[in-house]
């Protein structure tokens, strides 16, 4: 399960002192909807198979549906056009289901990920922008995070276990506005419950930098590396487990 960005704001102008200035938060505005291009190119493997290409285009818009007081924020996630090939041949969804669906999300002005309700067939998910810290920072600070996200898909639920470390790197110009860019590596094990005597389980890192617009505090683009492992493994112990393994890099940008 792939998962991949959001908003975020930054109050030091460029070329101004070096001393930290106020914390980079998510600012949010029910009603706001963030539109971007997505797309990724990967591969994946069955053990010991060698491994396929796997390229992914969608359209992505994120929704502000409310705003709460306990610095948390509902959005929904519209997946469209979205197109999925492995060695050039398209990926068909589940039958009777679309890869183009929606996703709600429940996230912090700190840019954690708390849950994920997905509806319909699932599209990447889960993390999709860096980690923000608590303090005032300035470029070159680096702060460490730890959170779990919790996945509901189809009446079950998993929860991933997620240490991260950030760091800002520098502020620079993007399509004329003033950016900060955020960079965070995620390092993630999710265990699902059995199912149908099969348990399964995922370890993966991920790194995301993310160009953020520090006056309209929202996200400029992202750009994701990522690799992982996924074992599936017979609870009887009568199947030998099974491992796949899988790779991706992805862009994120506005439209």
């Amino acid at each position: 399960m792939r998962r991949l960005a959001l908003v975020a704001l930054f109050a030091i102008a460029c070329g101004s002192s070096p001393a930290s200035g106020p914390s980079l938060k998510l600012i949010f505005h029910t009603g706001d909807v963030y539109r971007y291009s997505y797309e990724s190119n990967g591969h994946s493997a069955i053990d010991p198979s060698p491994p396929d290409a796997v390229h992914k285009t969608a359209y992505l818009a994120f929704t502000v549906k409310a705003v709460h007081s306990d610095a948390t924020a509902d959005l929904s996630l519209e997946a469209s056009d979205v197109v999925a090939t492995l060695i050039g041949v398209p990926i068909p969804p589940p039958a009777g289901t679309s890869f183009n669906g929606t996703s709600d999300l429940k996230v912090r002005s700190d840019g954690r990920v708390l849950s994920e309700t997905v509806n319909g067939a699932q599209f990447g998910g889960g993390i999709w922008w860096a980690v923000l810290p608590s303090m005032a920072v300035k470029p070159g600070d680096t702060w460490r995070d730890a959170f779990d996200e919790s996945v509901s898909y189809s009446g079950s639920s998993v929860t991933g276990q997620f240490k991260t470390g950030s760091k800002y790197l520098r502020n620079e110009s993007f399509h004329g506005a003033n950016a900060a860019v955020v960079e965070s590596t995620f390092a993630a094990t999710t265990i699902a419950p059995p199912t149908a005597g099969i348990s399964v389980s995922e370890t993966s890192t991920t790194t995301i930098t993310t160009w953020i617009d520090r006056g309209a505090g929202r996200i400029l683009k992202s750009h994701l590396v990522s690799s992982y492992v996924g074992t599936f493994t017979d609870l009887s112990g009568l199947i030998a487990p099974t491992t796949v393994r899988g790779d991706e890099i992805a862009d994120l940008l506005p439209v």
